[in-house]
């Protein structure tokens, strides 16, 4: 066996940076994993596509009014959808919005140091249904 020269004091570092080197990797290499039985039971019972499920849309993607050089607040508004994130359809078919109404949120809008009470229309979904993705409204 080879002998490395280390200087006194660095022989502990190196073994508690080689000890730590060796727990991080364990670390990374194990794995939770979810039986097949539990994870269908969970996606079909609590992952149907039936009800819409509370979203943070942010103003600036949804606002048909937004100005980008205003402030509003809050920036955000907290509305019920229908997506494929929360309803698991069978293959060809996505989680959409079977009816909507429009919601009106009331936001502080500030524009060159001018505040401003505006009324902020958002699309909320009252029910979902799994589409085809062929016939999926628009």
């Amino acid at each position: 066996m080879t002998s490395v020269f280390l200087p006194v004091g660095w022989k502990n570092k190196f073994l508690v940076t080689v000890l730590l080197i060796t727990i991080s990797v364990a670390a990374v290499q194990s794995k939770t994993i979810v039986p097949f039985k539990k994870n269908i039971d969970q996606v079909l019972r609590e992952w149907n596509c039936n009800k819409p499920q509370s979203r943070l849309v942010y103003l600036e993607d949804e606002y048909y009014d937004y100005n980008p050089a205003a402030i509003y607040l809050p920036h955000a508004a907290v509305v019920q959808r229908c997506d494929k994130s929360i309803g698991c359809c069978k293959t060809g078919h996505r989680c959409s919005p079977a009816d909507e109404e429009e919601v009106t949120f009331i936001v502080e809008e500030i524009l060159r140091g001018h505040k401003m009470k505006k009324e902020v229309i958002l699309t909320n979904h009252l029910r979902c249904e799994c589409q085809s993705i062929s016939q999926e409204r628009k």
